[in-house]
């Protein structure tokens, strides 16, 4: 059962407690909880504040598609009620950051160093998390 008001948190500090394995499914887990929770939030403070940027992106944010993702940061990174100190630019920077990364994670194989790669993805969605908090 979902709820309206799921704390997306939970999965950034979920992803935290992954972290402290060295176990590479671990690792790699903990790095797309991270992405997933700044993303819901980031997603879900938009739709709740009914900033879209325009109608096209008002229906993909309300939409299942795979699109969503771009759209999210698109919407920060042009919409006019994140330029006076451009903290946009940021979340979407940390969003795009954390979506390579989790690409990274999910489909990369050799493995690569995922200890750092999920450091790095806990510091970007944590950004996302303060950042949106702050607004």
């Amino acid at each position: 059962m979902t709820s309206d008001n799921f704390n997306w948190y939970w999965l950034h500090e979920l992803g935290t407690i992954l972290l402290d394995s060295d176990d590479e499914a671990y690792l790699r887990t903990a790095i797309n909880r991270f992405y997933f929770s700044a993303f819901c939030e980031a997603r879900d403070y938009l739709i709740q504040n009914k900033i879209y940027y325009n109608e096209k992106f008002r229906k993909i944010l309300h939409s299942r598609s795979g699109n969503v993702h771009s759209a999210t940061s698109l919407i920060f990174r042009r919409a006019h009620e994140f330029r006076p100190e451009e903290v946009g630019l940021g979340i979407d920077y940390s969003l795009t950051n954390l979506r390579k990364l989790r690409n990274i994670a999910d489909y990369e194989t050799p493995s690569k160093d995922f200890k750092n790669i999920a450091i790095e993805s806990k510091s970007n969605s944590y950004f996302v998390f303060n950042t949106l908090r702050d607004l």
